[in-house]
């Protein structure tokens, strides 16, 4: 089934339910500072969030504290500030490790669409792998991901949509032309104008021609006489 634009409100969400795992070894793992210097963690307080293209946060989840193994509850995003209604347009998902006393580290991200998601989920779910700078961090489990605040309109409403469309197009397209005929009348009225301007403009001349011709008629009869 295609959904259509028309068809999200600014109630129409998407619902992500996101378990994050990773192996570890000795219940460790290691991220990087912004000095560079690895350090190691046997705790973590993982959150992500969901950026548009645009990199625009649109959702960021809870923090769960001393967490290496979370699963977030629940969430709700906008689709159409998430993807504007289109659910094959790319967002990312990118998590971080919570930290109190400097920048929070980022944990791996991956990039998605809404359909990806729903397909993906509709099994038992749908696993991605985290990366920074094309190495694998780890790995995200989206377990649930589906549409919720819309409701697909019914075959006779699917017709009567199709037949105000149809009468929409044909009120245009009538429209189009009527508005092509005003405009056809209105360039030969001004033709027409441009006619009666000509032929008035050609009996002025004449007339000065004329004019012009008796003066110099009588101008010869004068020069004979002398």
């Amino acid at each position: 089934m295609i959904i259509s634009f028309d068809s999200f409100t600014s109630s129409t969400f998407l619902m992500l339910n996101i378990h994050y795992y990773r192996i570890f070894t000795n219940n460790t793992f290691s991220l990087r500072s912004s000095s560079k210097k690895p350090m190691f963690y046997n705790v973590s307080d993982p959150y992500f969030v969901l950026k548009t293209v645009g990199s625009e946060e649109v959702y960021r989840s809870e923090t769960l504290r001393n967490n290496l193994n979370p699963t977030w509850s629940a969430g709700e995003v906008k689709l159409m500030a998430l993807c504007g209604g289109d659910l094959d347009k790319t967002f990312s998902v990118t998590t971080f490790d919570k930290n109190s006393k400097r920048a929070d580290d980022e944990m791996g991200s991956f990039e998605t669409t809404v359909n990806e998601m729903i397909v993906g989920s509709q099994g038992s779910g749908i696993d991605y792998t985290l990366t920074i700078k094309g190495k694998s961090k780890g790995d995200v489990y989206v377990r649930v991901a589906n549409i919720s605040g819309y409701q697909a309109p019914s075959i006779t409403a699917a017709k009567n949509m199709a037949a105000v469309g149809a009468a929409k197009i044909c009120k245009l397209e009538v429209d189009r032309k009527d508005e092509a005929a005003k405009v056809a009348a209105q360039v030969v009225a001004e033709a027409e104008a441009a006619i009666i301007e000509a032929r008035a403009a050609a009996e002025v001349a004449s007339l000065a021609f004329d004019e012009a011709k008796a003066a110099a008629d009588t101008a010869a009869a004068t020069v004979d006489a002398l």
